[in-house]
């Protein structure tokens, strides 16, 4: 519950498992590759298509590149959606304000830019729309204001409940959009179902991760990483602090291993016995991890990562790399992007939670490999 071959310059340390995980022969096929070139707004779909806003208008790309459905767009439009979603929401906005914040629609669409909801007027000022696609929560007002109100809905837009917050700072549904997990200043991170009714509190979270029903939840504090299930801690892993900080963590669907970086080591975890299976680091190299990513029982394990040879560098976040390591913490494919030009959205690695399908996104790429 929060991507030609190459040689890899990764040094990988092991495998040395005290529980040996098996390794199976995978083979990588690559199902799409586009780029994106000067879109500073999309999102990519489950199968690898995607929207984009272009030019006032809002256009939707099968996998293979194809147009499928432009629209006219009303104004100041916000997409709402993780990569790697079934649904998209696009919020329009008469202004840009952040405290004075004007929805005028909210829209709902599929992977074939088919309407789903409209919404004229909202209640709610942003909108946080799950990646299964069955809900979404709208939220009345900025993150960081002292009250917010957060409108759970189902996607006729009835709103199933709502109830004030304060200072929120944030959320997102698990990825089977049972459960929504958000933070407030006050309390930290907590959890509800998805008509809106409490689940319980966890507490304050620098990161935090779940698994695909929330059933796992993994926070981060400091470099203590706390496992709860079912809202009760069950178990705790000390990460060294001589690695860097945590930077992100990742779980398995089923919440039985998790994958975590610092910016110079990722490690992979078995969740029940705290232990390292096996891990991986780039201290030598001038790639620092961003995002990680696995499949259930560590079968398949990816890390995104991105070139930040130094500050004076005229090539600094231009590299995007992508490495898949099997269940033996052998490195088995390589896949390498070239952002056009730099920003925020380093490289992100995402499984899809039922199929090994891993979805490489960079800043203006996608790619979507296969591993049978």
């Amino acid at each position: 519950m929060s991507h030609s071959r190459m040689f890899t310059l990764f040094l990988v340390i092991g495998p040395f498992s005290l529980v040996a995980p098996s390794s199976e022969a995978f083979e990588a096929k690559l199902r799409v590759d586009a780029a994106l070139t000067d879109i500073n707004r999309w999102v990519a779909f489950t199968d690898g298509g995607w929207v984009q806003v272009e030019k006032g208008r809002l256009e939707f790309y099968t996998p293979s590149g194809e147009r499928q459905r432009s629209l006219n767009l009303r104004g100041n439009e916000i997409l709402s959606a993780p990569h790697g979603c079934r649904t998209v929401g696009v919020i329009s906005y008469a202004d840009f304000q952040p405290n004075t914040l004007h929805a005028v629609t909210f829209d709902l669409y599929g992977p074939a830019g088919q309407q789903i909801l409209r919404l004229d007027n909202p209640k709610f000022a942003s909108v946080i729309v799950s990646e299964a696609g069955n809900a979404f929560v709208g939220i009345d007002g900025a993150e960081g204001l002292p009250h917010s109100v957060l409108r759970f809905c189902d996607l006729t837009g009835k709103e199933r409940k709502s109830f004030e917050v304060e200072r929120f700072e944030g959320g997102g549904f698990c990825a089977d959009g049972s459960v929504f997990l958000f933070e407030t200043a006050a309390d930290g991170l907590q959890a509800c179902d998805v008509n809106g009714e409490m689940l319980g509190t966890i507490g304050r979270a620098d990161r935090w991760a779940a698994s695909a029903d929330a059933g796992v939840v993994v926070r981060v504090l400091g470099s203590r990483l706390l496992f709860y299930r079912d809202g009760e801690l069950f178990q705790t892993f000390l990460w060294d602090d001589r690695d860097g900080t945590v930077r992100a963590v990742a779980l398995s669907p089923n919440g039985g291993h998790a994958a975590v970086i610092s910016g110079s080591r990722a490690a992979v975890i078995q969740v029940d016995s705290a232990r390292i299976l096996w891990d991986a680091q780039s201290k030598a190299t001038p790639w620092n991890y961003r995002s990680a990513t696995l499949t259930d029982n560590a079968a398949l394990v990816a890390f995104g990562s991105d070139y930040d040879p130094g500050i004076e560098a005229e090539d600094r976040h231009l590299r995007s790399r992508c490495e898949v390591f099997d269940g033996a913490g052998q490195l088995i494919h390589t896949e390498e992007g070239q952002p056009a030009r730099w920003g925020a959205l380093f490289p992100q690695v995402r499984f899809d939670r039922s199929r090994p399908l891993l979805m490489f996104v960079d800043r203006d790429h996608i790619k979507l490999l296969s591993f049978e």
